[in-house]
């Protein structure tokens, strides 16, 4: 089995489990929060990039786009990163809630066979 940092898949899913979704839902929007604050402050820098082209300073003006640039690339490779692992544990809680469903449903049939 592969190992995901330094959980194997099925230690990982078991601690998933007794996570509920809307707990990870609130840390996922609370994360995507924190990626908006970046872009907001690259437009920033992309105003005063404009800003500071009118007032002729070009060293500072170049300076400001390289940053916002950066980043903006930076954030949206985070933010990207983030959306993918947040896909697979949600992936991976999902196939053990299955697995523990049939194992239920499984249980439930073998007692009423044996009943029978």
């Amino acid at each position: 089995m592969s190992k995901i940092g330094p959980y194997n898949k099925g230690d990982l899913a078991e601690k998933l489990a007794n996570i509920s979704d809307e707990e990870m839902q609130t840390f996922h929007k609370n994360r995507m929060k924190n990626y908006r604050f970046y872009y907001i402050l690259a437009i920033i820098l992309g105003i005063l990039s404009i800003v500071f082209i009118f007032l002729n300073i070009t060293w500072v003006s170049i300076t400001c786009a390289a940053v916002g640039f950066i980043l903006v690339n930076i954030t949206s490779f985070k933010r990207n990163k983030w959306k993918r692992i947040y896909e697979n544990l949600i992936y991976l809680k999902r196939e053990r809630q299955k697995k523990l469903n049939e194992m239920e449903k499984g249980k439930k049939k073998d007692k009423f066979n044996r009943l029978n």
